[in-house]
């Protein structure tokens, strides 16, 4: 039935994405935003679409416009596709050259508020960022806001140090 649409759409383009049928998962994932309308939900179809196009497509300007939507959404801006999607757009933006944009994107977030494991995340993007930007000063401040927070993984105080020993070096 057409109430279930979009549900059956977004679980099968889930699955094409997840074994690599990257032009199917598309194709469902599209139809699923036609029948869904839980803001929510929709947040996590664009962001299970903007990593089928980056990661199985290989397709970064279609993933862009799928994680832009996202960085424009207005619910849900505490939710875990809110902040993967904002570090899709700047992860793209920062292959492309465009650091103040992606900088931009990172910053629709203070991080200062985050608590949990995405603060060391959203740091460490933005220390990739900034790093990527040539500026290595903010950079090393951002990587040590990551290596002494409490709330961070140990993942990411680990991959902040390596990055602070690496950038001090240069």
């Amino acid at each position: 039935p057409f109430t279930q649409a979009g549900a059956a759409a977004f679980a099968r383009g889930r699955a094409y994405a997840a074994a690599k049928v990257g032009d199917k998962a598309d194709a469902d994932l599209q139809l699923a935003l036609e029948y869904i309308s839980d803001p929510r939900v929709r947040l996590s179809v664009l962001q299970t679409m903007g990593a089928n196009r980056e990661q199985v497509l290989n397709n970064d300007e279609t993933a862009l416009e799928a994680y832009r939507k996202i960085a424009d959404s207005n619910t849900a801006t505490g939710s875990a596709e809110y902040f993967t999607g904002l570090q899709g757009a700047a992860r793209i933006l920062t292959r492309r050259g465009e650091y103040d944009e992606a900088l931009k994107v990172l910053h629709l977030v203070d991080t200062e508020k985050l608590g949990g494991s995405w603060s060391g995340s959203m740091l460490l993007a933005r220390a990739r960022t900034l790093q990527a930007a040539g500026r290595n000063v903010e950079s090393l401040k951002a990587y040590r806001a990551v290596v002494s927070s409490t709330s961070a993984l140990e993942v990411h105080r680990e991959f902040a140090a390596q990055a602070i020993i690496q950038l001090e070096k240069k």
